[in-house]
């Protein structure tokens, strides 16, 4: 499960930081004067914070379990 909320998370990031190929833009695009809705950004805030979360919780049961074990 990790490695695909890894995976994902990398992929959310060549979208949205990809100037060329993503939907949400940034660098040069951003004189384009293409918007993104409200809703769009909520969804991309919202996806993003549920995986560092989740990321964030595994790290924390990860270095509990290593502390464990020492």
């Amino acid at each position: 499960m990790l490695e695909q909320v890894l995976s994902s998370l990398g992929a959310i990031h060549g979208y949205l930081s990809s100037p060329t190929g993503g939907g949400v833009r940034h660098g040069a695009e951003l004189k384009s004067s293409i918007t993104i809705g409200p809703a769009d950004g909520r969804l991309y805030c919202n996806l993003i914070r549920s995986y560092i979360i989740f990321l964030m919780s595994e790290h924390e049961r990860l270095s509990r379990e290593s502390g464990d074990q020492r």
